[in-house]
């Protein structure tokens, strides 16, 4: 499994690169440990979006500048989730995820934004988890 963390000061997100899937997670900071020197995360109540092949080229034409936003959705029996891209003027790319519940509850992880070192990492597992969902191993 390969995967890339990357902390903010209220947020974390994740890609993650394992046999088949590849999925952006998001979580919050846990309100009481803001302030700490290492603040712990959610990652109980993470956002999770698997991403499909043509998702992960929606992402990569965004980190790589060739466009600059980026809107993927998803809807299944645990709700609808939201990925939200866009590039700002700084070289900065700000992300931000929402999973509505059946419930109605709602999770929102907004304003993660990734560091031109970060999209290069980003880019380069994304471009791996393409091979990842796209090779078949032999069968025999």
């Amino acid at each position: 499994m390969n995967q890339y963390t990357f902390y903010r000061k209220k947020i974390a997100g994740r890609i993650v690169v394992n046999d088949g899937f590849v999925g952006f997670e998001a979580a919050n900071v846990i309100e009481s440990t803001i302030g700490n020197e290492n603040p712990n995360y959610n990652w109980e109540e993470k956002i999770i979006l698997s991403l499909s092949v043509d998702e992960i080229g929606k992402m990569i034409l965004l980190l790589s500048g060739r466009n600059s936003e980026v809107s993927l959705f998803h809807t299944s029996a645990s709700g609808n989730k939201t990925l939200k891209g866009k590039r700002m003027d700084n070289g900065n790319i700000l992300i931000s995820m929402d999973h509505t519940l059946p419930t109605g509850d709602k999770r929102v992880v907004s304003g993660i934004s990734l560091t031109p070192e970060s999209i290069v990492v980003i880019e380069e597992l994304l471009k791996s988890g393409i091979f990842s969902l796209t090779y078949q191993k032999p069968r025999g």
